[in-house]
């Protein structure tokens, strides 16, 4: 890209974005292009040289955004989304170089819904924060994945996140209600909020798990449950899997638990020695352990 080029996408995009939230700078166009991607995270580690971005801009609302991918359109340049950086798929790496889309700025709660049983949030906000202002009002959003404390909305939605207690309550492609994108060529829509309606495709499932590829989400509505009042978790131990599966397949047919999860011998004995700081006696066979949350 020659100089006069670079000065003309830059100067649209400080219009598009403010000045201050548009970045050319080395240390931006590097920490903004690697993500927890293997690949990305090795060629750091070696210190190889790796795909860079040519510009960060930090977008507030979906009309910025939109801007942004009108200019990048105009100029054949690629877009990449970024959220906080966690993702583990190297879909945050910008192999073309072109704009990386900063989401953080779009963290505002607008609502927390009691009677719609919803909170309507930017997609920058981090997960956790939505999980607060849920509280305060008595309700959770029971999406408990890892990184909770860290990621944002957006990145779950792109990435189709599992939660800890995604037997029961489901998947984040479960929770979501309404989304607001912009398409790759900068038109914006909202989706329909109607749950399992017959008029056509939900939409949301096109978004949701493609990581940037089909749109980008600046907005979401997502499902809010009462707080339970009680949590009981329960740990099973089994002389081999195959009992494990069958008790656990049993269980599921007769109620379905917040959680359930199976794990083998050494993870057993790993999680038991952490637990109660002792080590596990081995038994004669394998010894595993079936874990149903409820």
């Amino acid at each position: 890209m020659n100089e006069f080029l670079f000065a003309m996408i830059l100067t649209e995009l400080e219009d598009a974005v403010g000045k201050e939230n548009c970045s050319t700078r080395t240390i931006d166009r590097v920490t903004h292009s690697v993500d927890y991607y293997w690949l990305s995270r090795m060629w750091a580690d070696r210190g190889c040289r790796m795909p860079e971005a040519d510009f960060v801009v930090c977008p507030e609302n979906a009309e910025q955004v939109s801007k942004v991918v009108k200019i990048a359109n105009y100029y054949k340049i690629s877009v990449t989304t970024w959220g906080a950086g966690g993702g583990t798929q190297g879909g945050a790496i910008p192999v073309c170089g072109g704009i990386i889309l900063d989401t953080k700025r779009m963290n505002k709660i607008y609502e927390v819904n009691t009677d719609g049983m919803y909170i309507e949030c930017g997609t920058g906000a981090i997960y956790k924060h939505i999980e607060w202002a849920a509280n305060e009002v008595g309700k959770a959003t029971m999406h408990y994945p890892s990184s909770l404390t860290c990621s944002m909305v957006g990145g779950f939605l792109a990435h189709r996140g599992i939660g800890v207690v995604s037997t029961k309550h489901g998947k984040i492609d479960d929770m979501v209600l309404k989304m607001e994108v912009v398409l790759p060529n900068g038109d914006l829509i909202e989706t329909c909020s109607d749950p399992k309606h017959a008029a056509g495709p939900d939409l949301n499932q096109i978004f949701i798990g493609s990581e940037g590829t089909l749109g980008i989400i600046t907005k979401a509505q997502i499902r809010i449950y009462d707080q339970p009042e009680e949590r009981r978790f329960r740990g099973f131990l089994f002389q081999d899997m195959s009992g494990a599966f069958k008790a656990s397949r049993e269980l599921l047919q007769k109620f379905k638990p917040s959680v359930m999860r199976l794990y083998d011998e050494a993870e057993t004995a790993l999680l038991l020695k952490n637990r109660w700081h002792q080590a596990w006696p081995s038994h004669e066979g394998a010894v595993r352990s079936c874990y149903a949350g409820i």
